[in-house]
């Protein structure tokens, strides 16, 4: 089972919809492993955004280069 945002956050970013989840869990973070329509196995980790985190974990991945 996936939640409702999962389809359509992998289409847009990925450019393909889930063909199955593989795995799932829930703690701090949800975590998803779908095998995408299109044949790629992809990890899915979504969490609340608290205070700005995002922002600064987008900002650290732009510097690295990833």
């Amino acid at each position: 089972m996936s939640p409702d945002w999962l389809v359509p956050w992998c289409r847009d970013h990925l450019g393909s919809e889930p063909a199955e989840v593989l795995h799932s869990s829930a703690h701090l973070s949800e975590v998803f492993g779908p095998r995408l329509a299109d044949g790629r196995e992809v990890a899915v980790k979504a969490r609340p955004d608290q205070t700005g985190r995002t922002a600064t974990c987008v900002e650290r991945l732009r510097r690295a280069g990833a």
